[in-house]
């Protein structure tokens, strides 16, 4: 029985009622189609995941995929078939096919493990792995987006219905391109500078995107802020399939955005701290990887810039390298609480962080942050180790996520290839 309580949710009351067993969709001409409460929520393969992401969307997926539906998977029915997953977590590599490799750079395979390894350290409890966090979650799954043809199938038959002029409206496809503009000479012949020489896969991913989140009849789906307008794409994408076809194959998704610790929304470079953390920076120093050493840990946080002025404050705006290492602070002193300190409320805050230290020096901040972090991140340094260790789990694990996410995607590719009108499959 598993019994571990999520500290936070995702967001919002309608993501803390149990689970109900999932049905699928009902097309009965005399009632309203049903709907299952289903998550669903993807992340590019970039390869091993930095602290950002681990204190933003990985720990939001492991907050959740502690929720377990007990009445889902009755022990008496544990040799028969399980009942569909409530909580799909994807890594979608075909979304990372839309920007040019750089030669040089790790193969898709490779980031795609490295992901799968960092997001089951990070703590989310996948179906088929029993890690530190807690044993396996039947209802949580993982897998890779090309494993199901699914999602390609039906990203077309959306194209089909999809007016160009929404794709020019997205913006992100606009901020990638022109951020592509700024590459090295080595890349220019690969889809950037001439407008005419576009690549379609990043005008067009925004509809993948929402073909991801239909094959499953998703109805939450937690995303950053930056992918809100996508998601408002998928939302009409199925109005507008439902309304031409006459008939309510998807319901449509409803964004969650994440509730952040305190801290996590604002992790910086620890170079240039008005910059985010990000993988794309040059500079290794500039971010804290999760499967980094202790030494490696101390040292970036070493040599992290903060400013000339004495003594420790908050203040993002006017000391954004001091107010970034709060944070980073902040997040591993609210996983390292005890039952104790949960039992009496105790919050760890940025700002209580700098009331405590308002008369430290630099270095004294530094090396309490620099503790804090290795406390939080040597579990999860060992358990990357322990994974990479066994890749034939790793794949495993995916297998078994693709397999039974697969049984969901089918059910809704019968109903849309119905509703299209098209020859049933032999």
């Amino acid at each position: 029985m598993i019994t571990t309580p999520l500290r936070r949710s995702l967001a919002t009351p309608a993501l803390r009622p149990a689970l109900t067993a999932a049905a699928g969709f009902s097309s009965s001409a005399s009632k309203a189609p049903h709907f299952e409460r289903r998550v669903f929520s993807g992340i590019q393969p970039t390869g091993m995941p930095h602290f950002g992401n681990f204190a933003g969307a990985l720990s939001n997926w492991a907050r959740l995929s502690a929720e377990y539906r007990h009445e889902a998977y009755p022990p008496q029915q544990s040799d028969g078939p399980l009942a569909h997953p409530s909580q799909l977590y994807c890594i979608v590599d075909l979304h990372s096919l839309t920007v040019p490799r750089r030669p040089g750079a790790p193969t898709p395979a490779e980031q795609t493990r490295d992901m799968a390894i960092g997001i089951l350290a990070s703590g989310v409890r996948a179906h088929g792995y029993d890690g530190p966090a807690g044993p396996s979650n039947p209802d949580v799954v993982l897998f890779c987006q090309s494993h199901l043809h699914e999602h390609s199938e039906l990203t077309w038959l959306l194209t089909c219905q999809t007016p160009m002029g929404m794709l020019r409206r997205m913006t992100q496809w606009k901020d990638k391109w022109q951020s592509m503009n700024k590459a090295t000479t080595e890349t220019e012949n690969l889809g950037q500078g001439d407008p005419e020489n576009l690549l379609a896969g990043l005008m067009m991913y925004p509809v993948l995107m929402a073909a991801d989140v239909l094959a499953y009849r998703a109805t939450e789906v937690p995303v950053g802020d930056d992918q809100r307008q996508h998601l408002e794409l998928a939302r009409e994408l199925a109005r507008m399939f439902n309304n031409s076809t006459k008939r309510t194959v998807f319901p449509p998704p409803r964004t969650v955005l994440p509730d952040l610790a305190p801290g996590a929304a604002r992790l910086m470079s620890l170079r240039d701290p008005t910059r985010k953390m990000s993988k794309s920076d040059p500079a290794a120093g500039s971010r804290l990887m999760i499967d980094d050493s202790p030494e490696d840990l101390r040292r970036k946080i070493a040599r992290a810039v903060t400013d000339s002025e004495m003594g420790v404050t908050y203040e993002p705006d006017r000391r954004p390298g001091i107010a970034n290492l709060l944070s980073i602070m902040a997040l591993c002193q609210n996983d390292l609480r005890t039952a104790a300190d949960l039992a009496a409320g105790v919050v760890h805050t940025p700002e209580s962080l700098a009331r405590d230290l308002a008369h430290a020096g630099h270095a004294v901040l530094k090396q309490a942050v620099a503790d804090a972090l290795c406390a939080r991140m040597a579990p999860v340094h060992e358990e990357v180790s322990r994974l990479r260790a066994d890749p034939d789990l790793v794949d495993e694990i995916l297998r078994m996520g693709a397999e039974r996410a697969r049984a969901i995607a089918r059910e809704t590719m019968v109903d849309a290839r119905a509703a299209l009108g098209m020859l049933e499959r032999w």
